[in-house]
């Protein structure tokens, strides 16, 4: 799957995921769009994949920064400025949650983190039953299930389970 189909496969589990925990409106809106855009910075720098990344020490810092910049420098002002903030809370840090001041989330980074793996499980699964397959799939499908076997249920959602089900699934 390139960049962008997997974005847009985070984003609609992410809405899905939304409406399964009764996020309200306006945090369902949050979660998609934050879900839409979270990989955005990857694309300036060619979706440097993740076991590149953490392969040499201080490697994956560097060029999240790198990336960071690329989106204040290049991202941001094609923007009206009105947008600009917003669109900032959405590129940078996806992951983390965000809560209002009223109580309320508005971004559910956890459970995004989980639609993104559940997105990445998918994509390895199914290359592996289509019989493209390598070592670095078969790993990263298997760390993922690891990951997720002891807490895997993340604001309700049991990704975890999820991964098992897709897993056992003919395709």
């Amino acid at each position: 799957t390139s960049v962008l189909g997997h974005m847009l496969m985070v984003a609609i589990m992410s809405y899905l995921c939304s409406l399964r925990i009764n996020a309200p409106s306006q945090r369902t809106v949050n979660n998609f769009y934050t879900s839409l855009f979270h990989d955005l910075p990857e694309v300036l720098t060619k979706d440097i994949i993740t076991p590149v990344k953490k392969s040499v020490g201080g490697l994956e810092e560097l060029i999240s920064n790198y990336e960071e910049q690329q989106v204040e420098e290049k991202l941001l002002p094609l923007l009206p400025a009105t947008w600009r903030k917003d669109f900032e809370l959405l590129l940078l840090d996806p992951f983390r949650n965000r809560p209002r001041a009223d109580g309320d989330w508005a971004v559910d980074g956890a459970m995004l983190k989980g639609c993104d793996n559940l997105a990445a499980f998918i994509e390895a699964n199914s290359s592996i039953k289509y019989g493209v397959s390598s070592k670095v799939l078969r790993v990263g499908k298997q760390r993922l299930l690891e990951i997720y076997q002891d807490n895997g249920n993340i604001a309700g959602i049991d990704f975890y389970q999820l991964m098992l089900e897709l897993d056992h699934m003919d395709i």
